[in-house]
């Protein structure tokens, strides 16, 4: 892909904790391109805060592409949860 060239697409994900301890989280993984995830507040959450997760999507090419984001933490009772993406380019290919 050419630098500054193609359809870029941002989401952004609350992720909350609502236990009692601090969550700590790690990098988003399980993601191919065209997708990329960045935490934006750091990797912790303390009991009923939240923290914001960014999803970005950037492609040349018509077409869906899906994918998923697998999200691990401390959490004792879900350590890891599993959240699906889909991303849709209609129009001319670039």
């Amino acid at each position: 892909m050419l630098p500054g060239i193609g359809i870029q697409r941002l989401a952004t994900v609350n992720t909350w904790n609502a236990g009692t301890s601090t969550l700590e989280l790690e990098d988003p993984a399980g993601l191919d391109e065209p997708f990329s995830a960045v935490w934006l507040d750091g990797t912790t959450a303390a009991p009923g805060d939240s923290v914001r997760l960014q999803v970005s999507a950037l492609s040349l090419l018509r077409g869906t592409r899906r994918d998923s984001i697998i999200i691990r933490s401390n959490d004792p009772e879900k350590p890891q949860a599993v959240l699906p993406i889909t991303f849709t380019i209609t129009g001319p290919d670039l």
